[in-house]
């Protein structure tokens, strides 16, 4: 911003928003709307540079800013639990992996956010009821993956959720 200059940091896509910045301030969490480049999260470089396909799913940054959580498959289809990987930055390989059950009812995982002090990930898990009754579920989970609370949330016509950490680990900003 203080330089005045101007920066691509991706093209050849018209369908694009921005939904995180790494602790770092070194990469960016883009989410591809599917014109252009396929539906789902990316990683660039915030000075620009090639995009890193995460994959159609939900991701976070972990407080090093140098690798990222993703869920797999968002898709918890028939109660099963979503699969959610480690991986290392810019080459999205693969550190460790884990899973994690949803809640009864689930059927997708529309964001998670680690905390800035590593030991926390709150997960919105959508899916819940039917129709104009859909709720959403706010789970948050210890790093091992331990379940520690839930809350429902009122459906809303924003299929996704941008959770937002504070910089103490000690709230969660969840607009619904």
């Amino acid at each position: 911003v203080a330089s005045g200059a101007q920066r691509v940091i991706a093209d050849s896509v018209r369908g694009l928003t921005l939904e995180r910045w790494s602790p770092s301030g070194s990469w960016l969490r883009l989410l591809s709307l599917g014109t252009g480049k396929p539906f789902g999260e990316y990683v660039v470089p915030s000075l620009g540079g090639p995009m890193t396909y995460l994959g159609a799913s939900a991701s976070d940054f972990l407080p090093t800013g140098d690798s990222m959580l993703v869920a797999d498959d968002f898709d918890a289809k028939q109660g099963k639990g979503v699969q959610f990987r480690l991986v290392a930055l810019p080459a999205n390989q693969p550190l460790d992996s884990g899973t994690i059950a949803p809640p009864p009812g689930a059927t997708w995982v529309s964001d998670l956010a680690v905390a800035p002090n590593g030991r926390t990930l709150a997960i919105v898990w959508q899916g819940l009821g039917q129709g104009l009754h859909q709720t959403k579920e706010l789970a948050i989970y210890d790093r091992a993956g331990v379940l520690r609370d839930t809350t429902s949330m009122p459906h809303s016509n924003y299929a996704f959720t941008v959770l937002s950490w504070s910089p103490a680990s000690d709230a969660l900003f969840l607009p619904v």
